[in-house]
């Protein structure tokens, strides 16, 4: 089986590092047209599922109005099990979107070993966004590792993976100016309405959906100098904005009455459109929902309705993934329809000079997280020597006390040239590590002194290998 794998963006980085095997499954605005993304984005499954794959002992899920991945650890080394999980999660999501295997198959690019931080610190920085430099994106990468940490599928790995994802983004955002130059998407799309909008002062507007990317939005619309604006939320949660500056929280089911006098309706929801098919003249008609029970939350028959006694002209500007609201309801007559693929085509070009800083930032981290990685490899070899110069301290120490010689100062004494004698090849120890792999130290201390360095978890290597730096660093300063 053989996935798209499109070359980094982020500069040159390390090819491959050893540990444990990361695996990304993405699709994207780069990779497939909105329609696919759409149905995919309302199939996406949850990071809990995703530990139900072939050898996949760790996960988190990302996904946002453009784009959908999933972050595995994989146990097994080598492309097999990467593989098997791969296209099991492939036919999971095409008999979940009811598309063909083939059709998700060839919109999933599968990044495995140094692309996945690659990928993921540039995804963090907004650099593949479809408004370059976003900020929103990295909330979003924040939020996605939490909710795996909630749900237990975190593993030490992919921790280390998001935690450094979120320094990058912070570096990119502060040191190489792309923030200044990039847009929201929000922002993005209310430059594009701008020309539709006689005031933002007197403009009658209605925001669907309470959550992060919605509240963005309620921000951006007041920055411009918004009025009230009117929240209502297909999920009942819109007495969650009370207080916020501007917002007007109204019952979901005033929707169409509030739409009968609107300027502007910005959704920005992932509710269900359960409860909105409640409401009468919701559905589209049209059969363009995707029949799997994730249909739009505002239809095309509602809109015409609301506009039946009004000639006033309505913009709708859709900023939901699965798409908020019913494509036929840009035929309604008044109405112009601004999706997410309108959106990315008027999207500018960014800024080639932050944009260039910003993958070498990104490149950096790379190579910072290969080292990591590495240094974390060498760690059961070293722990080991440890072990075995502790013990040759420990019979040094009884040989003592058994001829009456033993006294604090001769222990420190013996404990001090221990240190010293470990202390200069555990760091050479790392650094060849990132230079040469974990294998050229391990190999050597079994030769020299016939210790063996049992490969341990990351988790169980970590701690301890803090603590026997920290000793280490105590002991020689004495």
């Amino acid at each position: 089986m053989r996935f798209p794998d499109a070359p980094s963006r982020s500069g040159p980085a390390v090819e491959a590092y050893p540990g444990p095997v990361l695996v990304c499954l993405s699709v994207s605005f780069r990779t497939a047209g909105f329609d696919v993304l759409d149905r995919l984005t309302g199939a996406a499954l949850p990071a809990a599922e995703l530990l139900t794959l072939p050898g996949v002992r760790g996960a988190v899920a990302i996904s946002t109005c453009n784009r959908l991945e999933a972050y595995l650890d994989v146990e097994a080394a080598g492309e097999a099990p990467s593989s098997s999980a791969a296209e099991e999660l492939i036919g999971r999501l095409a008999r979940s979107a009811r598309i063909p295997p083939a059709t998700v198959r060839a919109a999933t690019r599968l990044l495995t070993r140094s692309r996945v931080p690659a990928h993921l610190f540039a995804v963090a920085s907004g650099l593949e966004s479809v408004a370059v430099g976003e900020v929103e994106i990295a909330g979003q990468v924040r939020r996605s590792a939490v909710l795996a940490r909630e749900s237990g599928t975190m593993t030490p790995e992919l921790e280390r993976l998001f935690q450094m994802a979120s320094t990058t983004s912070r570096r990119v955002r502060t040191g190489s100016g792309i923030d200044a130059v990039g847009r929201s998407l929000i922002r993005l799309a209310l430059d594009l309405a701008e020309s539709r909008i006689r005031t933002w002062r007197e403009a009658r507007i209605v925001l669907v959906g309470t959550g992060s990317y919605a509240r963005a939005a309620l921000v951006a619309l007041r920055e411009r100098g918004a009025g009230e604006v009117d929240v209502v939320s297909p999920s009942g949660r819109e007495a969650t904005m009370a207080g916020r500056d501007g917002a007007v929280p109204r019952p979901w089911e005033r929707l169409a009455h509030l739409l009968a006098g609107a300027d502007l309706l910005v959704t920005s929801t992932v509710a269900p459109a359960t409860r909105a098919g409640a409401l009468p003249g919701t559905g589209s008609g049209t059969g363009s929902d995707t029949g799997q029970g994730i249909g739009p939350v505002v239809g095309a028959r509602l809109v015409a309705q609301a506009r039946e006694r009004t000639r006033d002209p309505l913009l709708v500007v859709d900023l939901g993934m699965p798409a908020n609201v019913d494509a036929a309801a840009g035929e309604v007559s008044g109405v112009e329809l601004l999706d997410l693929a309108t959106i990315a085509r008027h999207a500018p070009v960014a800024d080639l000079e932050a944009s260039a800083r910003a993958r070498d930032e990104v490149a950096r981290a790379t190579d910072r997280f290969a080292a990591a990685v590495a240094e974390a490899e060498a760690t059961p070899a070293i722990l080991a020597l440890r072990d075995h110069v502790d013990g040759l301290v420990e019979e040094e120490l009884a040989r003592l006390r058994r001829r009456g010689e033993d006294s604090p100062e001769a222990e420190r004494a013996v404990r001090h040239f221990a240190a010293m004698l470990v202390h200069a090849p555990s760091t050479r120890a790392r650094r060849l590590a990132v230079t040469e792999g974990p294998d050229r130290f391990a190999g050597a201390l079994g030769t020299v002194f016939g210790v063996e360095g049992e490969p341990a978890g990351v988790e169980a290597a970590g701690a301890e290998a803090a603590g026997v730096i920290a000793a280490e660093r105590a002991i020689l300063s004495r």
